[in-house]
C-alpha cells in the first residue's frame, strides 16, 4: 500500500529541508524509483537520498557500528620473538 497524506495536506507552505525528503520518500514509496533514478531526477547524492529515507523510516540503517577503541590498551599482538 503505498503512503499516502492527508487530502488536504499543503505540501507548499512547507519549508525546503523537510519538502526535499517528503519527494524523496514519495519517489521511492508510491513510484518505486531505485534510489539511482532519484538521484539522476533530483540531482542529489547517494548520501542525502539514503539519509532521508533512514529519516523517514522507509529502510532501516544498516550501517556497523564503530568498533569501541580502549585508550591506553595495546591491541597489537607481539609478533615472533
Amino acid at each position: 500500500m503505498p503512503a499516502r497524506l492527508p487530502a488536504n495536506f499543503d505540501t507548499t507552505q512547507l519549508p525546503l529541508e523537510l519538502k526535499r525528503p517528503l519527494t524523496i520518500s514519495n519517489l521511492f514509496l508510491n513510484h518505486r524509483l531505485p534510489i539511482r533514478d532519484i538521484m539522476r531526477i533530483l540531482e542529489e547524492s547517494y548520501e542525502n537520498v539514503v539519509t532521508a529515507l533512514i529519516g523517514h523510516n522507509v529502510v532501516r540503517d544498516r550501517r556497523r557500528q564503530i568498533p569501541r577503541v580502549f585508550h591506553g590498551v595495546e591491541r597489537r599482538s607481539k609478533g615472533r620473538k
